[in-house]
């Protein structure tokens, strides 16, 4: 799963650890380049081009996939990960079939941010075996964040690993290898090095295709939470559908009840997801949220929302608690998503907006010295880049409501709302081809009626 936006520390740090610009000619790299890079084996065996380790302390890295055509006439292409936590080269690794299409024409750059990659990684210890009792318990993995940043701020200083800093980084990048622009394609908090980089660096950027967006007006922890409009359009969903509607009823009046049965913590027995060993755990609505919230990134997981909610109001946790196990699917950098947050977010909340989820964030934030970032990293991005925005109808942390500005400060963008979708959609196949067409320069007049169409939910045999 690529993209993130949540806070971390109210899953639990171990489950987190998953939990996702005109085409101009560039200068030919000098073989000088080249000899720097190295094949390198990544992820699940791929072979790709890795440079020389860097030594000079904190910074980014990258690695590169070579375009299979000898002449090429298009800007590389920068692959930019979620999170913030997330790397490239792990994340976009097995390559999706349409990045593997566009690596025909485009090379490849899959950057690694800060505290991503190389001696500086930003990593949270994660136990051998996960306790039932702790991952549930958010007083206990609030001081497990904290213990976290004591660590990791005795070796480095937190306040470096900024999304400005990575970009200079990125900008090198793009001057050692002899670019003249860079195009993007950024997911979640990848969208917003895009345009970040779009802002600081306008004329060295080309086109961008942005997934997931987080516009700049937007604050990690505030603005990325929209579960109970998502459950809101689910349960009407539901209700719409015979077998759904007969088996689980008003799926929204079952997440309503269970709000009010945890209002206050309440303590239970579960098993252990993997073990199957009986433990009392206490719960509350925020921790339930939380678990919730990682069941919507997908409509894969979107179709199991009324079961899970409906055995959970009727009193049976255990099918919520196991989904949230089965949600962890991609490395994750916990440190870097503290270090971003708490400098380029946290510092800007709204005070009117506060509640207890973002207090408790604000409290994790406090426990460590970082330096505020500068609000500027906030400003509208205006521009005439060509760009491409994608929305899933029903992404819980982007919703599409969110760049209503942007839309319209970026002067050569268009916008896809991909109908029942969640935060991911470049896996759709007509997604993935207007991505292709978009950044090889073909006219597209897809509107993707196709994938319209929702996942049916998933209906228990005994309600059939």
């Amino acid at each position: 799963m690529l993209g993130c936006l949540t806070l971390p520390f109210i899953q639990g740090l171990a489950l987190l650890a998953s939990i996702l610009l005109g085409t101009m000619l560039h200068a030919r790299e000098s073989s000088k380049d080249k000899d720097k890079r190295k094949p390198c084996q990544v992820k699940d065996g791929t072979w790709l081009e890795c440079p020389e380790p860097s030594s000079s302390g904190v910074s980014s890295d990258y690695v590169f996939r070579p375009a299979d055509k000898s002449k090429k006439s298009k800007s590389p292409l920068v692959l930019l990960a979620g999170g913030p936590g997330q790397s490239a080269s792990e994340g976009f690794i097995p390559l999706p079939p349409m990045i593997q299409d566009l690596s025909r024409e485009y090379d490849l750059i899959f950057f690694n941010p800060r505290g991503t990659t190389g001696k500086s990684k930003l990593k949270c210890p994660s136990p051998e075996t996960i306790d039932l009792k702790r991952i549930t318990d958010r007083t206990y993995m609030a001081d497990e964040a904290k213990s976290c940043l004591k660590s990791l701020g005795s070796r480095f200083n937190l306040s470096d690993f900024g999304t400005d800093a990575s970009l200079a980084d990125l900008d090198k990048i793009r001057e050692e290898l002899g670019y003249e622009k860079l195009s993007f394609y950024g997911v979640s908090y990848g969208t917003r090095l895009a345009l970040r980089y779009a802002a600081l660096y306008p004329d060295r950027t080309d086109k961008m295709v942005l997934e997931g967006v987080l516009p700049p007006h937007a604050f990690i922890g505030q603005d990325t939470y929209a579960l109970e409009p998502v459950l809101k359009r689910l349960s009407t969903r539901c209700s719409e559908a015979v077998p759904c509607a007969k088996a689980y009823g008003d799926v929204y009046e079952s997440y309503q009840k269970l709000r009010s049965d945890f209002a206050k913590p309440r303590t239970l027995d579960a098993n252990h997801p993997r073990t199957g060993k009986k433990t009392a755990i206490t719960l509350d609505i925020n921790m339930i949220d939380g678990m919730l919230l990682q069941l919507l990134y997908t409509e894969f997981d979107q179709t199991l929302i009324p079961a899970i909610l409906h055995q959970a109001s009727g009193g049976n946790l255990n099918p919520l608690i196991a989904s949230s196990f089965s949600a962890v699917r991609s490395p994750f950098y916990e440190g870097l998503y503290f270090a971003i947050a708490c400098t380029e977010d946290a510092p800007f909340f709204d005070s009117t907006k506060l509640d207890a989820r973002t207090e408790e964030f604000l409290d994790i934030c406090l426990s460590y010295p970082f330096k505020p970032s500068s609000a500027k990293i906030h400003d509208p991005v205006r521009g005439p880049w060509p760009t491409l925005l994608l929305s899933g109808e029903l992404d819980p942390v982007t919703p599409p409501e969110l760049i209503k500005s942007l839309k319209t400060d970026l002067t050569n963008a268009k916008h896809f709302v991909i109908p029942n979708k969640g935060h991911n959609v470049f896996y759709l196949r007509c997604v993935g081809n207007q991505i292709k067409e978009f950044f090889l320069d073909r006219k597209s007049d897809r509107n993707c009626e196709e994938q319209k169409q929702p996942l049916p939910f998933y209906i228990e045999e005994t309600k059939r």
